[in-house]
């Protein structure tokens, strides 16, 4: 299957596979039901070259550790998984206090505790830095130009 066809059709799912006797790579499902296997070493060519793929598909891969961009955003800028983590509340409470409190007064998180953070969507931007939390807007969500990076 040439690549120009495959733009043609709609990726409903990409996913890392490694088959028998090839380099690792990822599977394109699309949506007519017909797959195509890239090679690792052409994904990135692939993705340039194609029109993308829509966000579902690209949050699969980012799932994956994989970063993911707007065919149109500037090169440097891209979208990143941040899994759930345990984190020390020293790096949530400031440090001239004890605890946190909520508005009646308890406190509610205490230096030598930990407090589990939840996994999260990142923007790296290029010109601001990191945004953390990123929720994509509703043209990122219906777009079908996301790529792999």
């Amino acid at each position: 299957m040439s690549y120009t066809t495959a733009t043609r059709m709609h990726i409903v799912q990409a996913e890392e596979t490694q088959t028998t006797g090839e380099a690792a790579g990822i599977t394109l499902k699309y949506d007519s039901g017909a797959k195509h296997y890239v090679p690792q070493s052409e994904i990135k060519t692939h993705m340039y070259d194609s029109a993308g793929m829509p966000f579902g598909a690209a949050l699969e891969l980012c799932r994956q550790g994989r970063n993911i961009r707007r065919k149109h955003w500037v090169e440097n800028s891209f979208v990143y998984l941040v899994p759930g983590e345990s984190v020390p509340c020293t790096q949530l409470i400031p440090q001239d206090k004890a605890a946190c409190k909520s508005a009646s007064g308890q406190a509610h998180l205490h230096k030598d505790q930990h407090q589990s953070v939840q996994p999260r969507l990142n923007l790296h931007k290029e010109s601001t830095g990191i945004v953390v939390g990123w929720s994509p807007s509703q043209s990122d969500l219906l777009a079908e130009d996301w790529i792999i990076i």
